[in-house]
Order: C-alpha cells, then structure tokens, then sequence
C-alpha cells in the first residue's frame, strides 16, 4: 500500500506570515496599558487595579473561552477560526480607539478582543500540521508562538513612547495656563530631559563600551531562536508543540 503524497505549497511562509501578525497584534491590544498604568488611570480617574482589570480580563476570558474556540478550530478549520479572532480583534481595537475616553467602553472592548485571542493563539499547532511538512512543523509552531512574545514586546516597548507627546503636551498646557508659555515650554522640556537621562544612564556605558553587543542584546529576544520552555503545564505545552 502506497503511503499517502502531499503537497508543500510556498505559500505556507506568507501565511504563517499574517497568522503571525493576526498573533502580534492581539497580544500588543491585550499588554498595552500595561507600561502605561498611572497614567491611565490619572486619565480616566479610576485606580490602578482597575486599568489592570483591562488586561486581566484577557486571562479570564481565556479560561471560558479556550474550550469552545479549539472545537471551533477542529470542526470548521483555523482559517475559519483564525478569521473569528482577527475580526473580533479588528472590530473590537477599532471600538476602543474610537471610545477612547470612556473606560467602561474601553474595558467591553478588551474583553472583545479577548474573546478573539483563543481563536488565534489556539490554531498554532493547527497551522503548522495543515500547511508545513513534518520536518518544518516545529519551526512554523515556534514562529507562531514568538509572535505572541513580538507583541508584548511591541506593546511594552512602544506604548510608552506614543503617550509621551501627549503627556509632554499636557504638562506644557498645564504649566503654561499658570506662568505663560515659557514656563510651560521649559517645564516639558525638563521632563524629556529626565525621561532621556532615565533610559541613556543605565544604557550608555554598555553603548559605549560595545554598541554591536548592546544592539545585539535589546535583538536577542527577538532574533533568538528559543522556545518556551519550564515545569507544569508549560512543559507539558512545550512538548506538545515541539515534538518531532
């Protein structure tokens, strides 16, 4: 009995591609509030815990949710289920930045877009055994799994640097509504000044010292070819995705 031919397709590397950056970006709308917490909360005055609560409610979620998602995935296929996530994700992160003022909107928008990352996270091993021959199976689940770490890293990295503009501009508005421009000018100044200093003291004798190894270093965790790997039920995952 002849044993059964597949065929490869090369356009199992651009979908890997976009499952990727469906990954990506769920994870960076889920950790984004994250490096930001204080001044969110001064922003929509609530306390700390609840801006927590905005990222919370994608751990929650996945534990209702995770179930239903995977039979979705095994019954209709995971373009079908990936698709469900990268809408829920769309739909949702486009309602949280247009209500972005509003918290209670912000936090039923969250939990939307939890609702969708079951559907992404959950098909990774459903991509790799549909479109990647035996031998690339590990290296295509492995890629999908470092696309969840590429957007926390994005989100951690960047969300901090796309509030300072506004938070520099508050400060000046601030300061210049009680002493005049000038004084408002000099007080953001100031604290880009303090931010800079924050970041470039620990960074630039390691800069200095070896700018190709400190370049390096901030690339490792993405240009790094790991796996997750631990005790529990992380290693029971891990053996899971990365068995031969």
């Amino acid at each position: 009995m002849e044993a059964p031919s597949y065929k490869v397709y090369g356009y199992r590397w651009a979908v890997l591609a976009v499952f990727m950056l469906a990954v990506a970006f769920n994870q960076l709308l889920w950790i984004s509030f994250a490096p930001i917490t204080s001044a969110a909360a001064a922003y929509y005055h609530v306390s700390d815990l609840a801006i927590g609560m905005l990222s919370l409610s994608f751990m929650a979620t996945y534990l209702v949710v995770s179930v239903p998602a995977s039979w979705v995935i095994d019954t209709f296929g995971f373009r079908v289920a990936v698709g469900i996530g990268a809408g829920l994700t769309g739909v949702f992160g486009l309602m949280r930045g247009l209500a972005a003022s509003n918290y209670t909107l912000v936090l039923v928008a969250q939990i939307g877009i939890a609702i969708g990352q079951p559907f992404i996270l959950n098909a990774v091993t459903k991509v790799s055994a549909r479109w990647f021959p035996l031998k690339e199976r590990a290296t295509a689940a492995g890629m999908g799994s470092l696309a969840v770490y590429v957007g926390i890293l994005a989100g951690l990295a960047l969300t901090p640097w796309l509030v300072l503009p506004f938070l520099v501009g508050a400060l000046v508005l601030e300061a210049s509504r009680d002493r005049g421009w000038a004084d408002g000018l000099r007080t953001g100044a100031r604290y880009v000044a303090i931010a800079l200093a924050a970041f470039a003291v620990p960074n630039l004798p390691f800069l200095i010292a070896s700018p190709h190894a400190w370049i390096s270093g901030i690339l490792t965790p993405i240009a790094s070819h790991t796996v997750p790997a631990g005790q529990g039920l992380v290693g029971l995952t891990s053996a899971v995705l990365y068995q031969p």
